[in-house]
Parts: structure tokens; C-alpha cells; sequence
């Protein structure tokens, strides 16, 4: 198969695996040195404190402070050791003739070329259609991002961004903490702390680099309609336009996806004699993933079980060897700059939370079609608040979709499609299959139901799929079968407008639950001052600290999860029913003492 063709001399295979070794150390060195930058930043009271509300029973705080300082003082001896060991390398390397430092500039070079060669392409007509349709999508993601309600993003503004780096780095109380999104969240936040600025806009940024990059990257690896009707169809699904507006991490994975998947396609094809920065990208986005979302680790299977597939069939162990160097960096890096995070809230919250606690055999495998059924027709649109959710018609879809590819790919192993399309199919569309199925592996090996969000960036692929097949359609049958261009625009606008009424849907939903803590918000500020409490309701309480903070950004007002011995509270919130649209009742006591009064009864 054409993808499976031998590529490069052993002259290039020597200076390249020095290149990956040397990347490896400047990668490690920087993920070290900039944990140990936000560990140096603090005092030791800080760090525990946070270890005090992290684990306000369990954490031994006299072994936090030890672990503190031995930690920062480790992590930052390697950053430095690292750093120094790859700047004698590099330079022992260009003395002996290796030139490692052409090798990198000339790659990217090339990568730029590359990637803008495809777009100047482009006849003149068509360049405008794309830009129409951008600045409309990003329209689009403008308004959905304003109007839609605060929902998983007001937790992170209330509980990370809004404190100090070090909270946003290393304290975990839920999943909820995409930490490197949150960082960039937190970065915006010091210059406004409005809460539109500091969370929604840089996922606006990242959603739309991410739109750029893969019809960039795909114009480039394949044709205009190809490009055009993934990136399209793919941009107006509800999943997609929800993560565009409020995604945090999932926003990013978008982007990074794309990355870590040209550079994979890039590290295999045969067509590319030398893809050096594919490694650096290859890297950089599995550590920037895995430290903003863990679950980037179902795409990093996906990625490097495609690499390895590759490479053994063609024999190609010296290569095989550095994708194993390059994934253990992966893997290393993440976990020093996961380093923070491990000593302040411990391994537990990150590997044993509710989200990745295996469920027994049995019960996996017998839930698990239904999961996948699930999850595949929620990638291709299907909602529990669809227009049609109850006929499953985005399940059916991918199974569709996934049928016809098959045939697709077969026709193009035995010479039946044109040349063009024989490459498309079998270097871009192969692929993307691969990647559509492979992180299903390692759900199973978990025994885990991870929610569908986490697989959010598999959704690209399946339009990929979709996007090969209509280009063979319209091939095919479009100059002799008569409106088959318009049907086909016909359906592309129904089925926006399906998704766009079925994310209508799901924020009035939203909406619905979220009107009962702003007003009782409301109602808090404009009251006399004096201690809340709000027992039980730990999904209640975070929406309400986040509608003090966004109606009265410099509101000192605290609310306690548990009555504090001593306190006499002013106010007690009985929040309603969830989605029941009631209005939250608030008894109202002057100066009621906690200890002598039941909870239960104004509950």
C-alpha cells in the first residue's frame, strides 16, 4: 500500500534520532523547569493550605512541607541539568558536522510552505468562499458564546481562575480542572476579569486556530471539497459549537489533535523524505494534551499505535526505537508538569476519581455496545434533546458511515477509483478510520465509560470519512445526475439547522437550572451581610459563589458547604429540585446558632 512504501536513507535516519534525542532533553528540561518555576513562586504556607482544602482530612502536612521543598528543589536541579546537558550536545553535535540546527530550520521551512502552498492554490472564487464561510462560523461562535448559558466553564472561573496560579496548577477536586486551558483562562484573567474575557474568549482563539489548522492541513493533504465539507460539517455539529463556546480543554484537543494527527500522517508517508518537526509535533501536542485533559491519552494511542503499525510493517526498527524515545518523553513531561498537582492533591484525585474506576467485566462488556452505539451517534449529531433523538438516527449514520467507507477503501486497493482519490483514501482516509476506532482499545483495557465530551475530537475523523465519501458521490455522479449539488446543500442546511435548534434546546435546559442560584444571588447581594450556609448541595453551591462573583466581581460574600462550629448563620438555602425551574427557598434567621438548630429541617 502506498502508505507502507520505505522512505529515507540511513544518512537521514542517523541525524534524525540525534534530533529526537536532543528534543526529548530541551523538552523534558522545559516541562521541569516550569513546574519548578510555579513551585519557587509560592511560600510553603500556600502550598499548604491548598493541601489543607484539597484533602482537609487526609494530607500530612508536615510530609507536604518536607516533600515542597525536596520537589522543587528536584525539579528544578533537572531542568537545569537537562538544560545544560542539550546545549553541550547541540553544540558537540554541529562541531562533529551533525548540522542539527539546519535540519530543524529547513523542515520548518518546508512545513510553511507546505501548509500555505495548498491555500495559494486555490482559484481566486474559491479563496472567497472560504473566507465568507470563516468569518461566518466565527459569527456564529460569537453569538453562541454570549448567549450560551455558564454552565462547566463557571466552576474553573469560580474555583481556579480566579485564585492563584498555583490552585489552577495543583488542585484538583474534580476532573473539571483542564489545567492548561485554565492557565491560559487565568493569563486573560489578569489582564480583565470579566468572565466572558477570561474563559470564553480564549476558546474562541483556540477553536477557531483549530477550524484554520485542519482545513489548512487537509487542503494540503487532499482537495478543496474534501477540506471544505469536513471542516464545515464537522464546525455546525451541537457538540462542536458547544465546545467552541465553553469546551475549556476540549477547545484545545481540537487543535492539538490536528497536530499530533499531520504529524503522525507526516512520520508515515512515503512522499515525505524527511519530517523532522513531525517529531517536535508529535511531542509537543501529546504533553500539552495530556496536561490539559488527561483523557488526550485516548489520541495518543490512537497515534502511536497507527506509528508503530507502520513502521513494522515496513521493517523500519530505527525509527520504531524513536517513537518510543519520543512517546516516553510524552508520558515524562506530562508527569513533571503534573508534578505540582501529585504532591498537593495526590495521585488519587488523578488516577482513582469516579470518571476512571473500572467497572467489573461483566458489566462493561455487557454495557458496552450500547456505549458505543451511544457515543458514535452523539459524534454525528444525534442529542437526548434531538429533533429526532428517539429513531438514533446519528447511530445509524456511523454505522453507515463506516460501512461505506470500507467499500470505499476497497474499491481504491484494487485500482477502481481515479488515481487522485486512490491517495486520498488510502493516506488520509485509512488513517482517520484508525483513529476513529483505536481509542476504543484502551476504554476496554480501563474497563471505563468515559463520557462522550472526552472523545469529542474522534468527531473530525468521522466527518473525514464522511467528507471522501461525498467527494466520490459528487465525482462519481455529479455531471450526470441532475440537482445533485443542490440536494446536497439542501441537506448540509437542514442538518445545521437540526443541530443548531437541538443546542437551543439543551441551554434553555440548562437554563432552566441555572435560574435558580442567580437569583438567589441577586437576592443575597441586595440583603444586610452576615454567614450563608448551603448544606448538601455540592451542585448547587458552585453556580451560586459563581453569580456572587459575575454580578459583583468584588463581592466578599463566603458561603459554607457544612456548618463551622461556633458560626451563627444569618442565612440557610434550601436550593430546589434540579431542572425544576422552583425558586430557591431562603430562610432568613437572625443570628441563628448552627449548633442548636437541625439542618434537616429548613432543608
Amino acid at each position: 500500500m502506498p502508505f507502507l512504501m520505505p522512505y529515507y536513507s540511513t544518512t537521514n535516519r542517523f541525524q534524525e534520532f540525534h534530533a529526537v534525542g536532543l528534543l526529548a532533553v530541551w523538552l523534558l528540561a522545559g516541562c521541569a523547569g516550569y513546574a519548578a518555576s510555579i513551585l519557587y513562586s509560592v511560600e510553603v504556607g500556600e502550598v499548604l493550605a491548598l493541601a489543607r482544602r484539597s484533602s482537609p482530612n487526609g494530607h500530612a502536612l508536615s510530609t507536604t512541607q518536607v516533600a515542597f521543598e525536596q520537589l522543587r528543589l528536584g525539579l528544578g536541579t533537572t531542568a537545569c541539568v537537562l538544560g545544560m546537558y542539550g546545549v553541550v550536545v547541540f553544540y558537540d553535535l554541529h562541531r562533529q558536522g551533525l548540522v542539527v540546527q539546519h535540519f530543524w530550520r529547513t523542515s520548518g521551512l518546508r512545513a510553511k510552505r507546505g501548509l500555505f502552498y495548498a491555500w495559494y492554490a486555490l482559484r481566486p472564487r474559491q479563496q472567497r468562499w472560504t473566507l465568507a464561510a470563516f468569518a461566518a462560523l466565527t459569527v456564529l461562535r460569537i453569538i453562541v458564546s454570549r448567549r450560551l448559558v455558564t454552565f462547566d466553564d463557571s466552576a474553573s472561573y469560580e474555583f481556579f481562575v480566579r485564585d492563584s496560579l498555583l490552585t489552577v496548577s495543583a488542585y484538583y477536586p474534580a476532573p473539571n480542572n483542564h489545567i492548561f486551558s485554565n492557565t491560559l483562562s487565568w493569563l486573560f484573567y489578569q489582564v480583565c476579569q470579566e468572565y466572558w474575557w477570561s474563559m470564553r474568549v480564549p476558546v474562541l482563539l483556540a477553536s477557531t486556530a483549530a477550524t484554520a489548522y485542519w482545513f489548512l492541513g487537509l487542503l494540503r493533504c487532499s482537495n478543496f471539497r474534501v477540506a471544505a465539507l469536513t471542516v464545515m460539517l464537522c464546525s455546525l455539529l451541537e457538540l462542536n459549537l458547544f465546545l467552541a463556546a465553553e469546551g475549556r480543554g476540549y477547545a484545545l484537543l481540537f487543535a492539538l489533535s490536528a497536530l499530533g494527527f499531520f504529524s503522525a500522517l507526516s512520520l508515515t508517508d512515503a512522499e515525505a523524505p524527511t519530517p523532522k518537526r513531525a517529531w517536535a509535533g508529535m511531542a509537543v501536542a501529546g504533553i500539552i494534551g495530556l496536561y490539559t485533559v488527561p483523557t488526550f491519552a485516548y489520541f495518543l494511542v490512537a497515534a502511536y499505535s497507527w506509528l508503530g503499525f507502520c513502521w513494522l510493517c515496513k521493517g523500519d526498527l530505527h525509527r520504531l526505537v524513536a517513537g518510543v524515545l519520543l512517546g516516553a518523553t510524552t508520558l515524562v513531561g506530562a508527569a513533571l508538569l503534573y508534578a505540582p498537582l501529585l504532591l498537593i492533591s495526590g495521585p488519587g484525585a488523578l488516577f482513582r476519581n469516579a470518571y476512571v474506576k473500572p467497572l467489573a467485566v461483566s458489566t462493561f462488556f455487557q454495557r458496552l455496545p450500547a456505549y458505543v452505539w451511544e457515543v458514535e451517534g452523539g459524534l454525528l449529531g444525534e442529542s437526548r434533546n434531538g429533533v429526532l433523538a428517539s429513531v438514533h438516527l446519528g447511530s445509524l449514520a456511523a454505522g453507515a458511515v463506516v460501512i461505506g467507507f470500507l467499500a470505499l477503501a476497497r474499491a481504491a486497493q484494487r485500482g477502481r477509483l481515479p488515481a487522485h482519490q486512490v491517495a486520498y483514501v488510502l493516506r488520509l482516509g485509512v488513517p482517520a478510520l484508525w483513529f476513529v476506532v483505536m481509542p476504543y482499545l484502551l476504554l476496554v483495557m480501563q474497563r471505563v465509560e468515559a463520557p462522550s465530551r472526552t472523545l469529542a475530537f474522534k468527531a473530525t475523523f468521522m466527518f473525514l470519512l464522511i467528507g471522501l465519501e461525498l467527494d466520490w458521490v459528487l465525482h462519481q455522479f455529479g455531471p450526470r445526475v441532475r440537482h445533485l449539488r443542490t440536494t446536497l446543500r439542501l441537506g448540509i442546511g437542514l442538518w445545521a439547522g437540526v443541530q443548531l435548534t437541538q443546542l437551543y434546546r439543551s441551554n434553555e435546559l440548562r437554563l432552566s437550572y441555572l435560574r435558580t442560584p442567580h437569583l438567589a444571588a441577586q437576592w443575597l447581594l441586595n440583603q444586610p451581610a452576615g454567614p450563608i450556609l448551603a448544606p448538601n448541595a455540592p451542585c448547587y453551591l458552585p453556580a451560586l459563589r459563581f453569580y456572587i462573583h459575575f454580578e459583583k466581581p468584588t463581592s466578599t460574600l463566603e458561603i459554607d458547604d457544612a456548618p463551622k462550629p461556633g458560626t451563627r448563620y444569618r442565612y440557610i438555602i434550601n436550593p430546589p429540585a434540579p431542572f425544576s425551574g422552583a425558586l430557591p427557598h431562603l430562610h432568613v434567621g437572625r443570628d441563628v446558632n448552627c449548633e442548636a438548630m437541625d439542618i434537616v429541617s429548613y432543608w
